[in-house]
């Protein structure tokens, strides 16, 4: 498979780029080519024409070009056999936030990272969990991974290869290649590499320009198969991932001056003017003029998984069928710091604690999960219906050294579920979703969704006991145990935390015609006994109800080549001490969109804009890999915005992008997470082929 890979290659660059039409990209969102979730493109119409000659034998004339396109390589993921949904999803081309690569910029900039690709990520707003049971509670790369609801498991006519690659300044790189192809009609295997790499800001000299910050490497085999009387089907897939990021532990600022940043220079004190003559000029050095924290810190995650489902209908297509969904996941994570010594002064800066003086420090956790699924599903008229059972058994250890393995037991957990929809007319749907722990301890979720063609209103609820990180952690920085209650005289001492629960209300009105597009949308979620990381980067329980409120509006409108698309709401939060998030969000983007001069290209360019308001952003603890509270920096009130240049030339989809080019309009830069600077203003690229032969 790799030759194949390699000899594709090289054949690429004499590829005869063939014409497809562009589709209104409001079909399709591109929130992540790397994803591969695009759309549609309209088929060819041609088709193999045979003929004869007088004497009745066969003419062979060339093959037309076009056979194959998106529409005959369609997709399914894994909810839509379960649901038994019959639709097959097509690759989406168009154009539409095609330039939005990065994490943080494709999910609507609401999440905050450490100010470079691949960093540790996490929403600025809430966060609400879908797994119960027994969690590892490390998610800090969650965004990165192809979780089971991402695979894609294609049905090709032809061989499929898709290459997608991304270069941005300061080393930033992603490269996506997905090769699939069907070995019979009924029987498609493909493989997917993924790589995305991106060099530190700070602390680099020249000579070390390539000082590697983040390295990202996942590779995935997956197949598809369906009896020719379709009533087995298989999905499976394996893959197995790895993510190195050297630890920065952000900007190194005296302690005096830490309270000035993301503060106009206006605000200093006579006695608190910096070194520096103007907190702004910090954004204007070089990498080799600042320093970082920590000097030689780094930290690996792994993950491996295999997972299996299949299904076998004992009556018809849909009347009564069996399920298993088999999933083994093996994850484990790696800190490890070669100048400990030298980096203690950092840690007990956050801890408040005194560090005992080692030369390094390195601690591994390990948590294997293995689950297996069984059930029932089928269709009575118009209620769809799924009752299933799953077990899941766990292994659990905590490494401070080779020989000092302490094992944590976790008893196996059984739950039970169901899943149901009724269509009370074709245009009115309803949805129940439930799960719960059957064993001991704390594990429920519910989901319920009423569609209407005026309104969407869903309601969901969940409830668990804190992750196994949030109950137990021992290392050199920090040891806590809170599975038990301690000494309450002794402020380090763990207690025992509760589970915790949160529910969520949302409901949306589309209002839509071809020009004008509003979407006013308001959420109320409530959380009880909210587990967070306090300011001292150690886990804490608060014991009432949180509640936030939110409404905002989306609004769009196309006329002719111009077009512009608003997103914006407000956040009400009656404990902000607690759960820090902005009051006022807004995303606003202008853009032409068309054919210029009649050239063969299909072009989309403007401005993309996005701001919100100053909040106290939560920090990060890369030994826990854990973002906690913090009192004295501020992040927001910034005006961030992106000129991109989109467009489609035959089969070749291409992005430009100057990132951040407001710039020094308002200040001279940013932070992404309190003391991670921002990315600075610079030159990005991307460029997607989709090839059916």
């Amino acid at each position: 498979m790799l030759r194949y890979f390699l000899s594709l290659s090289v054949l690429l660059i004499s590829f005869q780029l063939q014409a497809q039409i562009p589709l209104d990209p409001q079909r399709g969102q591109n929130r992540n080519f790397g994803e591969m979730d695009f759309g549609n493109l309209d088929t060819p119409e041609d088709s193999a024409v045979t003929k004869k000659d007088e004497n009745g034998n066969l003419i062979l004339e060339p093959v037309p070009e076009q056979i194959y396109s998106t529409r005959t390589s369609g997709f399914i993921h894994e909810q839509d056999w379960l649901l038994n949904r019959k639709i097959e999803h097509y690759f989406d081309t168009t154009l539409h936030n095609l330039h939005r690569y990065n994490f943080v910029d494709k999910n609507n900039f609401a999440y905050q990272d450490l100010g470079n690709l691949g960093t540790a990520i996490k929403p600025i707003f809430y966060d609400l969990e879908s797994d119960i049971g027994r969690r590892f509670g490390i998610n800090s790369i969650g965004p990165y991974l192809h979780t089971p609801d991402k695979i894609q498991y294609l049905d090709t006519k032809s061989p499929f290869t898709s290459w997608y690659y991304v270069q941005g300044a300061q080393g930033r790189a992603i490269i996506d290649v997905h090769h699939s192809q069907n070995i019979k009609p009924n029987w498609n295997a493909g493989l997917r590499i993924y790589r995305m790499t991106s060099r530190l800001l700070v602390g680099t000299e020249p000579a070390n320009r390539n000082d590697r910050q983040v390295t990202h490497e996942n590779y995935i085999f997956k197949t598809r198969y369906e009896s020719l009387n379709a009533r087995y089907r298989l999905l499976f897939h394996a893959q197995s991932l790895k993510h190195e990021m050297a630890e920065t532990g952000g900007l190194l600022i005296e302690d005096q001056y830490k309270t000035l940043f993301d503060n106009p220079p206006s605000d200093l004190n006579p006695d608190q003017v910096p070194d520096i003559e103007s907190l702004d000029e910090i954004f204007g050095f070089t990498g080799a003029q600042l320093s970082n924290s920590l000097s030689d810190a780094e930290s690996t995650q792994r993950n491996d998984q295999m997972r299996l489902y299949h299904d076998y209908s004992l009556i018809g297509r849909q009347g009564v069928q069996l399920f298993h969904i088999f999933d083994y996941q093996r994850r484990k994570y790696k800190y490890f710091d070669d100048s400990f010594a030298a980096d203690s002064l950092y840690y007990q800066s956050v801890s408040k604690s005194e560090v005992p003086n080692l030369p390094t420090y390195t601690h591994t956790q390990r948590f294997n999960q293995l689950s297996n699924t069984v059930g029932i599903k089928g269709k009575v008229e118009k209620v769809f219906y799924i009752a299933y059972l799953r077990q899941q058994n766990y292994r659990y250890h905590f490494a401070i050294a080779p020989d000092i393995i302490i094992p944590r037991p976790l008893s196996s957990q059984r739950f039970v579920g169901f899943k149901g929809t009724y269509d009370l007319t074709d245009k009115i749907q309803f949805r129940i979703d439930y799960e719960g722990l059957l064993s001991e301890g704390t594990g429920t979720k519910v989901y319920g969704e009423m569609s209407t063609p005026i309104f969407t209103l869903e309601h969901r609820r969940w409830a668990a006991e804190p992750t196994l990180l949030q109950q137990y952690h021992y290392g050199a920085v920090y040891q806590w145990d809170n599975t038990e209650l301690r000494d309450p005289n002794d402020e380090f001492a763990g207690r025992r935390l509760n589970s915790t629960s949160n529910t969520e209300t949302k409901i949306s009105l589309p209002l839509l015609n071809k020009k004008v597009i509003l979407r006013p949308f308001a959420k109320l979620a409530t959380f009880d006994d909210y587990i967070y990381f306090d300011t001292l980067a150690r886990p804490a329980q608060y014991n009432q109800t949180i509640t936030v409120a939110q409404a905002g509006l989306e609004f769009e409108t196309h006329f002719n080549w111009f077009h512009q698309r608003l997103l914006g709401f407000y956040t009400l939060n009656d404990t902000e001490e607690i759960m820090r998030m902005p009051s006022l969000f807004a995303n606003y983007q202008v853009y032409y969109q068309g054919n210029p001069f009649g050239f063969p290209i299909f072009i989309q360019t403007g401005l993309d804009l996005h701001w919100h308001d100053a909040f106290l952003a939560d920090a990060f603890m890369p030994i826990t890999q854990q973002f906690h509270l913090q009192n004295f920096h501020n992040l927001g009130n910034y005006l961030r915005g992106d000129i991109f240049l989109n467009f489609q030339m035959k089969k070749v989809v291409m992005f430009f992008k100057l990132a951040n080019a407001l710039q020094g309009v308002q200040r001279e830069g940013s932070f992404s997470t309190p003391f991670y600077m921002t990315q600075p203003r610079s030159f990005e690229f991307g460029v997607t082929w989709l090839l059916y032969d």
